[in-house]
């Protein structure tokens, strides 16, 4: 080391906080150890990366299982007379599209009285969400699954 410069300006900008014993004494042709750190700066930039990918899974993982997650939905009520038959249906199940495709869900189930001819009957209140985009024409049918005579459903 040359006289005059200082033993702390020679490892300036490392950020070394272990250095052999012969480069602290100034001894020629040792070489000094480094140990790396990562600045805080750095620490935070990385950890900012990962919380920034578990939220990007997140998000990820409620879009994948809740596809209609912020698409526009309508709500349509649809009436079943009870002495139809209908299929057990509870809220939150979900609405399907020729018994295959996702297209809704169901929002609420209740009965109520409604005047049918002049008499009042009991109906089952369907309450459901479904994509805006979804056409509804006028011959269309909505129905609930009915399990096999004798099934469980």
């Amino acid at each position: 080391m040359p006289r005059g410069e200082s033993h702390k300006s020679r490892f300036e900008g490392y950020n070394a906080a272990v250095v052999s014993p012969a480069a602290r004494c100034g001894v020629e042709g040792e070489r000094a150890v480094r140990v790396w750190r990562m600045s805080n700066r750095n620490q935070d930039f990385v950890l900012g990366l990962v919380v920034l990918a578990f939220v990007a899974l997140l998000i990820g993982t409620v879009v994948f299982i809740q596809p209609s997650f912020g698409g526009e939905m309508r709500t349509i009520e649809v009436l079943f007379a009870h002495d139809e038959g209908v299929a057990p249906v509870e809220n939150g199940a979900p609405v399907l599209l020729s018994g295959a495709l996702q297209v809704g869900k169901i929002l609420e189930v209740s009965r109520r009285e409604a005047d049918a001819d002049g008499q009042k009957k009991l109906m089952i209140s369907v309450r459901i969400a479904v994509e805006t985009n979804l056409p509804l024409y006028e011959d269309c049918q909505i129905t609930t699954d009915q399990p096999p005579v004798g099934g469980v459903g």
